[in-house]
């Protein structure tokens, strides 16, 4: 790959934007994320908000269970090694 750029002229280079270092990757990945909703999955649009949502409290309920589990066992390692 690197061969590859080092052998294009510059025009080339400013020709095909083979460098891929200026790429800004969190627009870029939202960018490709929304293309995949719309054209792959045909979802609506409107059904984005409740998406969010769904995935946020997912979110939270996965660091509720895992605070909930290392709760219960340092209480178990507690009552094991002071009793």
């Amino acid at each position: 790959m690197l061969s590859l750029e080092a052998s294009l002229t510059e025009e080339d280079r400013r020709d095909f934007g083979f460098d891929i270092r200026g790429m800004h990757w969190p627009t870029y990945l939202d960018t490709y994320a929304q293309g995949i909703r719309d054209f792959l999955f045909k979802d609506d649009p409107s059904s984005q908000l409740a998406c969010r949502r769904k995935l946020w409290l997912l979110w939270l309920l996965h660091w509720l269970t895992q605070g909930g589990f290392i709760l219960l066992l340092l209480w178990g390692l507690f009552k094991l090694f002071m009793v």
